[in-house]
Formats: structure tokens, sequence, C-alpha cells
């Protein structure tokens, strides 16, 4: 054990590089969508359905932030993920760095053991201690030139399917759901709910296949959708504000 925070990390794990285009689904064709898939897909042999959490770092300026919204092609986003309820004093977690490099992304991951009401109940020290976690991200292969901190919380509910032709991974998130760790200035809402729900696909191409057309006729968004960069712009806007709920970076296909 390296302290009482977090338990001693795993290998590196590292995947190749993907190809992402994510569609916003509205919230009106939610059910449309996930009946489609149903049809077109199968589902993910290993993990079909669950809830993904995520604690989000970022400087105390927002620079990572800021690096999606202005759409910069390198960029990068640190999370510490965990899947599900845990149901232990230790919920096995992943810090992640993940980089995008235009539409092409890459992922870094170590597990870590983490204390379960540190993840529900994060201070802005974060989960865990913040040398174990510069050490974590130095193995990663991405270390900010300046200090992060936890910013917010992320759950939603995902299903993840196989496209049946090609065998793209194909997920739908739906509830979105964030809140603040650390109240800031900029921020006004504390909690807030995304509308409608991502569909993202990942694979070596940016082909659409001919099982997933459909998506087109159903006024699902190409968009340039980063869930960290939604939430915080929600955040960041006042209750009964369009930006309060709806994505921005979304790409007009009329």
């Amino acid at each position: 054990m390296m302290d009482n925070i977090g338990r001693a990390p795993g290998p590196v794990l590292r995947s190749g590089a993907r190809l992402e285009r994510k569609y916003f689904v509205p919230a009106d064709r939610i059910a449309q969508a996930a009946a489609m898939l149903s049809h077109s897909c199968r589902p993910d042999p290993q993990f079909p359905f669950g809830l993904v959490q995520s604690i989000y770092y970022d400087t105390s300026d927002l620079e990572l932030f800021y690096q999606s919204i202005d759409g910069i092609r390198h960029r990068n986003k640190i999370r510490i993920r965990w899947y599900d309820k845990p149901d232990s004093r230790y919920a096995t977690t992943y810090v992640e760095v993940k980089a995008k490099d235009g539409m092409a992304g890459r992922k870094a991951r170590m597990q870590l053991q983490v204390e379960v009401s540190r993840l529900i109940n994060p201070s802005i020290a974060g989960p865990i201690a913040y040398d174990q976690l510069c050490k974590v991200l130095l193995a990663l292969g991405f270390l900010p030139a300046r200090r992060i901190y936890p910013v917010i919380m992320i759950r939603y509910i995902r299903s993840r399917f196989v496209e049946i032709a090609t065998g793209m991974r194909v997920s739908l998130d739906r509830q979105i759901e964030s809140r603040l760790i650390a109240p800031r200035d900029a921020f006004v809402c504390n909690r807030v709910t995304l509308s409608g729900a991502v569909l993202e696909l990942k694979g070596t191409g940016m082909e659409l296949p001919p099982t997933l057309y459909w998506l087109l006729q159903m006024q699902a968004n190409w968009t340039r959708y980063s869930k960290y960069a939604a939430c915080l712009e929600a955040h960041m806007a006042e209750p009964g504000q369009v930006g309060n709920s709806m994505p921005s970076g979304r790409i007009d296909r009329g």
C-alpha cells in the first residue's frame, strides 16, 4: 500500500489511436435511438450496461476546459473513473489521461484502489494524495506544467454495443449529471442535468456504417461534444438558459 488513500497502482494500460464520432440525441429521441441500436448492433459481451462516474481535474484557470471549447487540436483530459456502485471500502478506479488529436483519441490509464468515501464526497484535495496522482500521471505520459485540482464529478448511464458489420464500438450515454467539487465565482449552479444523450462511435474510420444510417434521419447532430466541457458550461449558465442543459459544439447538418 502506498498510503491510506490510494493503494498500489496496477500497470499502465494504453489504447491505440481511435477515431471518434459523437452524435447528440435530443431527449425526445433517446428511446428511439436505444431501440434502433438493439436492431443494428449487438450488446457488448463484457459490459453491456452500467453506471459511469468520473472526477475531472483541471488547473485553477481551467486550461484544459478552454482547450476543449476552443477546439484546440491537441488537447488532454485528466480524470479518475470508476464504474457502478462499489460495495466495499475500496473501489477499483482508473486514473486516465485522454489525449485528442483532432478527431483521433488515445487513452492511457492505471488502475488504483481508492477509498469509496473519498470518491463519493471528494474534497478540493482530491480522492488520492496529490504526490501519488503526479507519479501516476508521469507514468501515463502527461503531467501538466501547473498544479491541477478536482473540478467536477460527472455520472451517467452507459449502454455499450458492437456494430454488427464492422465491429465498431458504440455507446449511448444518458442521464448525464454533474456536480461541482469546489464552488467558484464563475459557476452559478452546483448541480446540473444535461438534456438529451450522447451516442459515440469509436473505430478506425470516419465512414458511418450502413446499419447506422438511421442516425442521419432522426435529428441526431454530429458534434464535438465533451461531457466535461458541456457540464462546466452548464454550471456557468443561469438556470433556465439554453446553455444550462444543452451542449455546445454541435455541428449543424442541415
